[in-house]
């Protein structure tokens, strides 16, 4: 038989059949990659990310109200204090969350371990909230240093009490510690001058109120102490005390625009920016300088979150000292200083005394702060 164009034979079929067959291999192949791609971008991982950040001026967001006509006077600076964020992504997609995870600069936590029992929204608000006090805080601290008796401690209260201690079982927290022995406790310094005087294993006689139905209502218990573990010629009463703040209103206010950063670690470099602006000279010396930490009411710098990351957003911005508290882990401080790289200097403190004196050693003009007088105005 002769073949022609027309002629169809076995082997013509099988390849006919092989065309839509290879097809519909590549449709369902195309089809399962979009459908991967797709679900990569809509799944979320129940993770957070902290990632870089950034690192904000200080002088161009403060700004003072005075009641009177008379007001104190502010001094514009070269170099700039800048206070450090850290980007946070909740929830990250698929690819997201492998994108993040190659990246040596970004942190990645479980979910629960960030939020807790608490919502997004809750959280936020409550950054805010630790913002506002920190701000607070910070200017308060700042005006103790130029001689302003800024702050009052109302009262003491029982933040903690620790496991088989003299308070353990007897108080709680929020208890407000009123008297030992007859001898009134109005701030935790109070506390531990009165118990200075006693020994360990000796009873006390210790007034405290409690908050029960909207009242106040105070009680009196006998306990006797135990030997402090880190100074066994110490008593020890077993409570970690926090005391209540009362910040003193003056004809003058300062307020600090912080914008949508929430969390307490700018309390330092409010504190610093707070000097710098009510004093003459440059407390930087002209140079940026990035600080974190947060600030306590007797000055003292705490430990904060995402270290890492505001150290990479001072070394993308070229800063050339970054001042931290020195309560961070050694290996976060270790960590610091093989990420500066030598491009910029990391210097740990552990009070605005000894921040003063870092800016100093990095020629800044310290002198117009530790000579303000608050008498003279």
């Amino acid at each position: 038989m002769t073949l022609d164009e027309n002629t169809v034979t076995s082997e013509t079929l099988r390849q006919r059949d092989h065309i839509p067959l290879r097809r519909w291999i590549w449709v369902v192949c195309a089809f399962v990659l979009f459908a991967i791609s797709v679900t990569g971008m809509v799944v979320r991982m129940p993770y957070v990310a902290f990632l870089p950040g950034d690192a904000f001026e200080t002088e161009s967001r403060m700004a003072i109200e005075c009641a009177g006509e008379a007001c104190l006077d502010t001094f514009p600076s070269d170099g700039e204090i800048f206070f450090t964020t850290v980007s946070v992504r909740q929830k990250p997609s698929f690819w997201e969350y492998l994108w993040l995870r190659a990246d040596d600069d970004v942190e990645i936590d479980d979910i629960e371990n960030v939020l807790g029992e608490r919502t997004t929204e809750e959280n936020d608000q409550l950054n805010a909230d630790l913002m506002t006090q920190s701000k607070d805080v910070a200017v308060a601290v700042a005006l103790e240093q130029l001689g302003y008796d800024a702050i009052n401690v109302g009262a003491m209260f029982v933040a903690a009490t620790i496991d088989g201690t003299a308070a353990d079982g007897v108080l709680e927290v929020g208890d407000r510690l009123v008297a030992i022995d007859g001898q009134q406790i109005t701030s935790s310094e109070d506390l531990f001058m009165i118990l200075s005087d006693v020994k360990p294993n000796t009873e006390i006689d210790l007034s405290y109120a409690r908050s029960l139905n909207g009242s106040e209502v105070v009680e009196e218990v006998t306990l006797e102490l135990g030997a402090n573990p880190d100074d066994v010629t110490r008593p020890f009463i077993g409570i970690q005390p926090i005391d209540q703040l009362e910040f003193v209103d003056f004809d003058f206010d300062i307020d600090i625009d912080s914008a949508e950063v929430g969390g307490p670690s700018a309390g330092l470099a409010f504190a610093l920016a707070t000097l710098d602006y009510l004093t003459e000279g440059d407390l930087t010396g002209g140079d940026d300088v990035a600080v974190t930490g947060t600030i306590a009411a007797d000055g003292s710098v705490g430990p904060i979150g995402g270290v890492l990351q505001k150290s990479a957003a001072v070394r993308d911005l070229g800063i050339g000292l970054f001042i931290v508290p020195a309560s961070l882990p050694e290996a976060e401080l270790q960590e610091l200083e093989r990420q500066s790289n030598s491009d910029f200097k990391i210097v740990p403190v552990n009070n605005i005394e000894e921040a003063l004196a870092a800016l100093e050693d990095y020629g800044g003009d310290v002198d117009a702060v530790r000579n303000f007088d608050s008498a003279d105005l």
